[in-house]
């Protein structure tokens, strides 16, 4: 008798955390409107302190990833599932965390940002051949995809991989060896920059955006390289 007293017990304190839990979700689900699906986003970037406030059309792309439909169906979404939203979120903080790093060329515009493969490749039809559009991978988190128009008139999309996407003289370079034609840069006006004015060195300590850099000892005096050998070496084990 003890025993079943016991069991009877546990298995109603299962049953009504069981119960608290359903009614919890429930109620999240039922308020986690569109509208404050909105307000999370922007909520999160301003986090991350930037100058550059994000655009209609970031908002909405990045709606769209949240809720895995396209853009033009965002009008007919009532209701964001925790389930369908969870991974939107880790991918989003990533794409922050890198775009904090090359802090200089999301505020100036250089980074287009937010927006998918098809309306990048519908931008750059218009534009010329020799110009590429950088853009967040929704695919490869934090990383950076180019969508660029060869000298042929053939629209391409690259990747940069995120490894390049912690520096700023490594992520220059990477855009600078895409066959080496590129020689403009679409901005999020929609303006054709030429690239070293659209990415200049990163000088100013404060805006280097990257504690990393920092501990690295690196400015424009240093190669790249160099800094990244000398943190490894440092990081061996004497004799190693």
């Amino acid at each position: 008798l003890r025993c079943k007293s016991k069991a009877c017990i546990v298995c109603s304190h299962i049953t009504s955390q069981r119960t608290a839990a359903e009614k919890k979700l429930h109620q999240f689900l039922s308020h986690t409107s569109l509208v404050a699906l909105r307000d999370a986003v922007a909520s999160e970037y301003a986090k991350a302190q930037f100058r550059r406030q994000l655009s209609t059309d970031d908002v909405n792309y990045l709606l769209s990833v949240a809720l895995h439909c396209r853009e033009s169906e965002l009008s007919h979404v009532r209701k964001a599932s925790a389930a369908n939203t969870r991974e939107f979120w880790k991918w989003f903080q990533g794409c922050l965390k890198q775009l904090k790093n090359l802090r200089p060329y999301w505020d100036s515009g250089a980074i287009v940002g937010f927006m998918s493969r098809d309306r990048a490749t519908e931008c750059m039809l218009r534009h010329s051949p020799g110009c590429a559009l950088v853009r967040v991978s929704e695919s490869v988190p934090k990383s950076f995809a180019v969508t660029c128009k060869t000298s042929d008139g053939v629209v391409a999309n690259k990747l940069i991989e995120k490894s390049n996407c912690k520096f700023w003289k490594l992520f220059v370079a990477s855009l600078r060896g895409f066959g080496g034609s590129l020689h403009k840069v679409v901005d999020m006006f929609d303006r054709e920059v030429d690239f070293d004015q659209a990415f200049p060195p990163i000088i100013d300590d404060d805006l280097l955006g990257s504690s990393e850099t920092r501990r690295l000892g690196y400015d424009e005096s240093v190669n790249i390289n160099e800094a990244l050998e000398r943190e490894h070496n440092r990081a061996q084990p004497p004799g190693g």
